[in-house]
């Protein structure tokens, strides 16, 4: 005579193993792209925080500068947190009175969440891009 037909004991407990480890990976990888993605959108935030400083010097016929912090920079007037992300090599950018950074005003800011880095490129001719 048959007992009654289902699962051990044993055979749940794996299952319910192998579901517990596939969760705890995925569960890393997540976290891990949505801190990608906070680097991403803080570095698109700062791009155009820039273009609108270029654009500002442009209309106002004045010098306008972005200042970088370790945590945080500082744009008309405003200064805009973006912790828990660094960013290695403060500075500040100036733009003049034809929108172009000022010489010696431009470069790289390099962002940082300890595992990812972005970079944000100003170049002389005032061409903002992300890397």
């Amino acid at each position: 005579m048959k007992g009654p037909s289902g699962f051990s004991l044993i055979e749940l407990l794996v299952v319910i193993s192998i579901i517990g480890f596939i969760l705890a990976i995925s569960i890393n990888t997540f976290s891990s792209f949505q801190n990608g993605l906070r680097l991403k959108a803080a570095a698109e935030g700062i791009a155009s925080d820039l273009k609108l400083a270029s654009d500002a010097a442009k209309s106002k016929k004045e010098t306008v500068a972005v200042v970088f912090y370790k945590d945080s920079y500082e744009f008309s007037l405003s200064k805009k947190g973006i912790s828990p992300l660094k960013i290695l090599n403060p500075q500040t950018v100036k733009f003049s009175e034809s929108g172009n950074p000022q010489p010696g005003y431009f470069g790289t800011i390099i962002l940082t969440d300890s595992k990812h880095i972005k970079k944000i490129i100003i170049s002389p001719i005032g061409r903002i891009r992300i890397a």
